[in-house]
C-alpha cells in the first residue's frame, strides 16, 4: 500500500506546526562605568536591551531616600581614540552613554529600569 506524498506532507507540517521556540530573556543591562566632570555625569552600560521601549534612570541622593525617576538623563554619543605606542591613531572607537548636566547633588544613587516592548 503506498501512502499519497500529500498525506505525507500533511502529517509533516502538523507535526512542525506544532512546535514552539523558547528563548531566555536577555540579561539587563548594567552600569559600568559612572564619569563625572563637574557638574556633568554621565553612565555608561555594557550594553542596551534589544527590544526596549524605553529607559528610565531612577535616582536618589540618599541611600535610605525611595529611587525616583529622574528625567533630565539624554542619550548621548561619546569617542574612544586608540593610539598606538608612537602616538599614531590605531582606531576610533564610539558608544553611547546616558548623561546629566546641571547636576548639583555631590553623590547620588542610580538603578536602571528597562521596559521591553510588546511581543504584540
Amino acid at each position: 500500500m503506498k501512502r499519497s506524498p500529500v498525506v505525507l506532507l500533511s502529517a509533516a507540517f502538523l507535526a512542525v506546526s506544532h512546535l514552539t521556540l523558547n528563548a531566555a530573556d536577555p540579561p539587563p543591562p548594567v552600569i559600568t562605568n559612572i564619569i563625572v566632570q563637574g557638574s556633568q555625569k554621565s553612565l555608561r552600560l555594557d550594553g542596551l536591551y534589544p527590544g526596549a521601549s524605553n529607559y528610565t534612570f531612577l535616582s536618589s541622593t540618599a541611600l535610605g531616600s525611595a529611587l525616583t525617576p529622574n528625567t533630565n538623563f539624554f542619550l548621548a554619543p561619546y569617542i574612544l581614540n586608540v593610539f598606538t605606542n608612537n602616538g599614531t591613531n590605531y582606531g576610533t572607537n564610539w558608544a553611547y552613554e546616558w548623561r546629566l548636566t546641571n547636576n548639583t547633588a555631590p553623590s547620588g544613587f542610580y538603578r536602571l529600569q528597562v521596559a521591553p516592548m510588546s511581543s504584540n
